[in-house]
């Protein structure tokens, strides 16, 4: 999917470039339960890094 183009932000008309990246570290986030097409509705916030998982222990995405 590189070189897809997606909206900024919801009804905005400016686009942002997607960049597939091979993730090296695992975070947890908080996000509410606002989700519309598998998309969060609302802004996720960053707690902290999970150092006791590793990339390759989670499913794909959408997986």
């Amino acid at each position: 999917m590189a070189g897809a183009r997606f909206s900024a932000g919801w009804g905005r008309k400016e686009t942002i470039d997607h960049r597939p990246v091979v993730p090296d570290l695992v975070v947890k986030f908080a996000g509410d339960t606002a989700v519309d097409a598998g998309r969060y509705r609302h802004p996720v916030r960053y707690l902290h890094v999970r150092d006791d998982v590793h990339p390759e222990q989670l499913p794909p995405p959408g997986g």
